[in-house]
């Protein structure tokens, strides 16, 4: 036991050291360093976690620290040999790309959840709140902070101030967990000032801010009016003024409860358009703020039996079930979490194909508990329901992590129960997952089994049910001669579908590479022995993929997956298919890139001719007028299913958390040559945040 203590104290011994230098002349933000930063604290030292771990940086790196009663101040200053090689890219906000540096903020000091501050050399912000130790984080999350940074003759500059009273600590204590990170763009180059392993970025390795003692606190209350303009034309045109209201409020040190009402998401991207050969529902990912913040408390790692995107679903008339309001409460207490989360979806008739369709006026409800256990690992409780005259649907999921170092292991059993007036289910489900990602070997691994009875259709996602297992597994090389990183990895898996009474076995082989000008490739084989349609054959399968550095001017990816045999739901028979697909970005200036993606899908028939080719291409714009004021064209050209899309916004960030957006989205179509209007929305939107 002796040598136990002694071990960790040698451990915690080794880890950097930084002290909170009280300032009483506040620097001014204004990416010049000037000599009162010269008064506090120093981190200097870097070490490289990419791509040589363990190794100095290439360049050097010198932050400062100082804080007064209102504010933490942290100064960057970046050394570049060839000024040239700086990567600067006027970015909107939150797109962490180009040279850039940050810092993580451990204010609980649990080794385990963190701010993250980053400020790239274009002056450009992103945050994010981080958990798990880093392997989960909330991208969503904006701080109300100041940063400014400048190009010198020895490099660049950044300088931060943030606010106390817009982020959360724990009161009585003078440590808190820091880390300073620089991202070195020209050769892929992330350097730490404490270590940090080149599997992953670890809270827990951070280093140590000593003599912290904040002065202030806010009432973090965030008041959000939103009002809007909506231009409508479809069979008719329609203009009207709406309005809405968001309101954030952190109660205590570690509770936030968030309000919206009347929510429009006219700013987000429309999701892209996929074919889909196969019987299976798709899956897309969350875009709208109110569901994406706190989403890491309400996600599950194995059976999703909560899917916020059930929420507002869109119908197939392509409009969205309207949201007429929406409250969540989060509660972080030392070593439990608390979450709620309701929302009301308005009555909705629509009608496809002159049939007239009924979305019932609908609740949804998710109660979250979760207890932190040991160092980083979890037990937890999801709740979630969706009510409404017709029918109820509701699922509690019973879910334990394990977190160790590179060890994750993931257990879930759940319950779920479908009623209405001519049907009613219930089923128990399993999931169990292991994941080991070690810097010379990782494996993976999942086993699941869902009964015919298990649906959670109307509030989470499941693509298939049946029994299913996996395991993918490999040896890892770095710094191989021309070779960044190597990856060797084989998988085998297996498992039964409902229905079918055919044991399904696969077994694959894959190798992935990363050269040492950032450019890489994958190769992968497969064989799966399957089922479809009371008939079993044999499904052959290559993987092939490529891409270049994508922080050049100019960067390509591409790839393409083909199978010799499959069921192809949309023509219902045994055929040959692939999927190819191409993105090429140009960077012509820090202001402006364009790219352009290509999606095909090539089907053949039972004898091998071409039946049909479909192809969905997105060419897409980004210009910065200035580093708060954008201008985005994204627009799909979809030659599968005729109908095309084109969307503009132009979006002003004028002060923090505070826009302005005008949004233009039009879809056409094409099917019958006439390139008819399908519908046109232009929306006005102006959103201003009260901050107290």
């Amino acid at each position: 036991m002796f040598f136990l203590f002694l071990l960790l104290f040698l451990l915690s011994e080794t880890k950097p050291k930084i002290e909170a230098k009280l300032t009483s002349i506040p620097p001014k933000i204004d990416g010049n360093i000037e000599s009162i930063w010269q008064t506090g604290d120093s981190a200097k030292n870097f070490i490289q976690q990419l791509p040589d771990e363990g190794k100095p940086a290439s360049e050097s790196t010198t932050v400062y620290l100082l804080y007064d009663s209102d504010n933490l101040y942290v100064a960057f200053r970046c050394y570049c040999r060839n000024l040239q090689e700086i990567n600067r890219q006027v970015v909107p906000r939150d797109n962490t790309e180009g040279d850039r540096v940050g810092f993580i903020l451990d204010t609980f000091d649990d080794q385990n959840t963190a701010y993250y501050f980053i400020v790239n050399a274009s002056a450009v912000q992103s945050d994010y709140y981080v958990s798990s130790d880093f392997r989960s984080w909330d991208k969503s999350w904006d701080g109300v902070w100041y940063s400014e940074a400048k190009l010198t003759d020895y490099g660049y500059c950044v300088e931060f101030q943030i606010p106390f009273r817009a982020i959360r600590y724990k009161p009585g204590i003078s440590e808190w967990g820091i880390n300073f990170a620089r991202y070195i763009t020209v050769n892929g180059e992330r350097v730490h000032w404490a270590m940090q392993p080149r599997q992953g970025f670890r809270v827990s390795l951070s280093g140590r801010l000593h003599g912290i003692k904040p002065g202030v606190k806010g009432t973090n209350l965030e008041i959000y009016p939103v009002g809007l303009c909506r231009y409508e034309q479809k069979d008719k045109i329609t203009i009207r003024p709406e309005a809405g209201l968001d309101v954030s409020w952190s109660l205590g040190t570690a509770s936030t409860f968030q309000l919206t009402a009347n929510p429009d998401f006219a700013q987000i991207e429309a999701d892209p358009s996929q074919i889909n050969l196969s019987k299976y529902e798709l899956w897309y990912p969350e875009r709208r703020p109110f569901f994406i913040e706190d989403a890491e408390l309400f996600s599950l790692n194995g059976i999703q039996t909560f899917y916020s995107r059930r929420i507002g679903r869109p119908l197939i008339t392509r409009q969205a079930v309207p949201i007429i309001a929406g409250a969540k409460l989060v509660a972080k207490f030392k070593r439990t979490d608390i979450g709620f989360l309701n929302a009301l979806c308005q009555k909705v008739n629509y009608e496809p194909d002159s049939i007239v369709y009924t979305e019932p006026l609908s609740y949804f409800g998710v109660l979250r508990l979760r207890q932190h256990i040991l160092k980083n690992s979890n037990l937890g409780l999801l709740y979630a329901t969706k009510l409404n005259e017709d029918s109820s649907n509701s699922s509690l999921s019973f879910d334990g992590v394990f977190q160790h170092q590179d060890l994750a292991i993931n257990a879930q059993t759940a319950y779920s129960e479908f009623k209405s007036s001519d049907k009613e289910m219930r089923g128990w489900a399993q999931c169990y997952q292991i994941n080991y990602e070690g810097e010379k070997f990782s494996w993976a691994g999942e086993f699941s089994y869902l009964p015919e009875d298990f649906d959670v259709s109307g509030i989470g996602f499941v693509n298939r049910k049946g029994m299913f297992w996996w395991s993918d597994f490999g040896p890892n090389f770095y710094n191989l001669g021309s070779f960044r990183s190597l990856s060797l990895r084989a998988s085998i898996s297996g498992g039964k579908e409902v229905g079918e009474e055919v044991n399904r076995f696969g077994t694959g082989f894959g190798l992935s590479l990363e050269y040492d000008n950032k450019w890489g490739n994958w190769i992968g084989f497969g064989y799966i022995r399957d089922h479809e349609m009371e008939l079993t054959f044999n499904q052959y399968s290559t993987d092939l993929s490529f891409w270049t550095d994508e922080s050049k001017p100019l960067s390509i990816s591409t790839g393409f997956y083909g199978t010799n045999k499959s069921y192809n739901y949309r023509r219902n028979y045994f055929a040959p298919y692939a999927n190819l697909f191409l993105e090429t970005g140009w960077q012509i200036n820090p202001s402006f890139k364009s790219w352009l993606g290509i999606n095909s899908t090539v089907e053949w028939d039972t004898v091998g001719k071409v039946e049909a080719v479909g192809w969905i291409l997105h060419p897409t714009f980004r210009y910065a007028l200035t580093k708060d004021l954008h201008l985005r064209i994204y627009s799909e050209l979809n030659l599968d299913t005729k109908i095309h899309y084109l969307n503009l916004l132009i979006s002003y960030n004028f002060r923090p958390k505070s826009w302005i957006y005008l949004a233009f989205n039009e879809s056409r179509d094409d099917s019958e040559s006439k390139f008819k209007l399908f519908e046109r929305i232009a929306v006005v939107k102006i959103k201003y945040l009260f901050f107290f």
